[in-house]
C-alpha cells in the first residue's frame, strides 16, 4: 500500500491540529510580531470574556490589566527579536481583565513559533484559568498575597 504524500500528510496534520485547537478547554492565542491577535480558539471567548472579533479589532490591551500593557508589549518584542522566552516556556502566574473589570488568574504557558527563516515570526500563549467562574482574583497589595473573591 503506497504511503500518503508529504503534502496530504501536511493537510491531515493541518486538521488535526485545527480540531485540537477547537476542542482545547484551555485559551490559545497567537499574535505576530506586531503584538496584533491573529488566533483565539474558541476556549478563549467563554474564558476571557471576549470574542476573537474583539480582540482582532482591540489586540491584547482588550485582557492586559491597565498597569501593564507596556511591559506586555516590551516582552513581546524582546522575545521574538532574542528568540527567548522570560519563564524559559515554564508556565508562569498572569492576570488578564474580564469585561466587567474583574481581575481574573491564569496559568500562562508561552511559545514562540518560527518563520522561514527560523526565526520567531508568532507567539502563542495557552491560558488555564486558575480562578473559578464568579470569582475575581484580587491582586496583592505590599507584602500580602493575592486572595480570591466571589462576585456576590
Amino acid at each position: 500500500m503506497p504511503s500518503a504524500s508529504p503534502q496530504a500528510q501536511s493537510a491531515v496534520q493541518g486538521a488535526l491540529a485545527a480540531d485540537a485547537l477547537a476542542a482545547a478547554d484551555d485559551a490559545v492565542i497567537t499574535i505576530d510580531a506586531s503584538v496584533k491577535v491573529t488566533s483565539w480558539n474558541a476556549a478563549a471567548e467563554p474564558l476571557l470574556g471576549f470574542s476573537h472579533a474583539d480582540a482582532a479589532e482591540h489586540g491584547l490591551a482588550i485582557v492586559i490589566p491597565a498597569e501593564d500593557p507596556a511591559w506586555h508589549v516590551a516582552a513581546s518584542h524582546v522575545a521574538m527579536e532574542s528568540g527567548r522566552l522570560a519563564h524559559a516556556g515554564a508556565v508562569a502566574r498572569t492576570e488578564a481583565v474580564g469585561p466587567s473589570g474583574a481581575r481574573l488568574a491564569f496559568g500562562f504557558s508561552p511559545g514562540l513559533i518560527a518563520g522561514t527563516n527560523g526565526r520567531p515570526q508568532d507567539a502563542v500563549a495557552v491560558l488555564r484559568r486558575l480562578t473559578p467562574p464568579g470569582v475575581e482574583f484580587v491582586p496583592a497589595s505590599g507584602n500580602e498575597q493575592g486572595k480570591a473573591r466571589t462576585d456576590a
